[in-house]
């Protein structure tokens, strides 16, 4: 299967979508079908038995939420603390393999929400002032809780000494008007990779390799792409790798852009007609979600 010229995404988070596995609703020990922030019981195995229904709805391609293991139990994906491993509220790697087999059974791609900006929020500094960005990046001293570490490849060792090597010490965004604050600073708190890192960057190629080979993703859905500097992009370090299954066949990627314009929600836009984002891309990308 590929994607051709037209594809019906539906978008979804299979937290919250149908429960077919009750015995990881609290894998995490956050369930609560009541809250707004919580895990509610969805899952791959529900998502599966779901897949008749997406498609008599006109769906052609399924948008998960990013399947990692999130650092402090977060439901929606987006802090990630192992990169390598399904977080357990969602089920099993084989419940997620079996749920894409049987997907594309059906003629659905299904496409992963990944994120190369930022892990979760582990990372903390002592230093007075934080979490402000500080008049001169660079300069706060990071710490992990001993509780909870990034597990490997972004977790501290001989390579890698210090958290610096790893992520940006500036604190958080103080103006999101300002590239150098919203590539360097922290998202809402979220522990800023340093993208620059050419270690970084190389295992960022690993793991996407990794889930597509593994699992069989047909795409990609990349969020906060205008956080990461122009020089990951252009380098082509990433999507040289990723932009081909591992079979050889092209693979789909769209980048997020936020913006409070016109545009509907959810609208893919061809890719060569935002020039700004398309330009931090050195080897194609299939096209820009822009949100609002």
């Amino acid at each position: 299967m590929s994607f051709g010229r037209r594809r019906a995404f539906i978008r979804l988070s299979p937290i919250v979508f149908f429960d077919g596995d009750t015995s990881n609703n609290n894998a995490d020990g956050n369930y609560g079908p009541s809250s707004s922030g919580s895990v509610h019981g969805g899952d791959f195995k529900g998502l599966e038995q779901k897949l008749d229904y997406i498609k008599a709805l006109g769906a052609t391609a399924i948008w998960i939420s990013p399947v990692v293991l999130n650092a402090n139990g977060e439901f929606h994906g987006y802090a990630g603390r192992n990169f390598y491993a399904v977080d357990p509220h969602w089920g099993t790697l084989a419940d997620l393999q079996h749920m894409i087999a049987a997907a594309h059974a059906r003629g659905l791609l299904v496409i992963d929400d990944i994120i190369v900006n930022h892990g979760g929020d582990l990372v903390y500094s002592t230093d007075s002032g934080y979490p402000n960005f500080p008049r001169t990046a660079g300069r706060l001293q990071l710490e992990l809780p001993s509780s909870k570490q990034y597990a490997s490849p972004f977790n501290t060792n001989t390579v890698n000494p210090s958290l610096t090597n790893l992520f940006h010490n500036n604190g958080n965004i103080p103006d999101y008007n300002t590239a150098q604050h919203v590539e360097l600073g922290e998202l809402s708190g979220l522990d800023d990779f340093r993208t620059e890192s050419a270690y970084v960057r190389s295992n960022m190629v690993e793991i996407y390799k990794f889930w597509i080979g593994q699992a069989g993703f047909d795409g990609f859905r990349i969020d906060t792409v205008k956080h990461v500097e122009m020089g990951f992009w252009q380098t082509g370090v990433l999507w040289s790798m990723t932009m081909r299954r591992v079979s050889g066949s092209p693979i789909f990627s769209c980048s997020e852009k936020c913006s409070t314009g016109p545009i509907p929600n959810a609208v893919l836009i061809p890719a060569r007609s935002l020039a700004g984002i398309r330009a931090r891309f050195s080897g194609g990308l299939s096209a820009v979600l822009q949100d609002q």
